[in-house]
């Protein structure tokens, strides 16, 4: 007993408080990992960080995120549920919202499939 004890003291020391932070907000995280992957970034992406956090902290921006490929590049689109207006939040790896042609809207919006969800809100 006094091994398990010593041995989970040692590992919570040597947790980091970047560790604690995702331990925390894993989906967050998750999320970020996966949007950095498809942008082929290092950054943290804070534009993503923050709508995120927003979107967990208030009921109006509770919602889906997701991350579509498509013909030029990646585009992330944002649903809030609470929301008249489909596919109105789009931007960039940049955080720079997308204004695009109706094909390319066409071919963002039939990206946002079950497949490209990088993050769900909690309820």
């Amino acid at each position: 007993m006094r091994l398990i004890a010593i041995t989970l003291l040692a590992f919570v020391m040597s947790c980091t408080k970047e560790d604690a932070a995702d331990q925390l907000f894993p989906q967050e995280e998750h999320a970020i990992s996966i949007a950095s992957a498809k942008c082929q970034s290092s950054t943290e992406m804070p534009w993503l960080r923050q709508m995120i956090r927003q979107a967990e902290a208030d009921v109006k921006y509770k919602g889906v995120i997701y991350a579509i490929e498509y013909s030029n590049g990646i585009a992330f689109m944002y649903q809030p549920w609470i929301s008249s207006c489909y596919a109105c939040l789009v931007f960039d790896c940049e955080g720079n919202k997308l204004t695009a042609n109706p094909g390319v809207m066409d071919e963002i919006i039939k990206g946002a499939t079950e497949d490209n969800i990088i993050y769900t809100t909690t309820h």
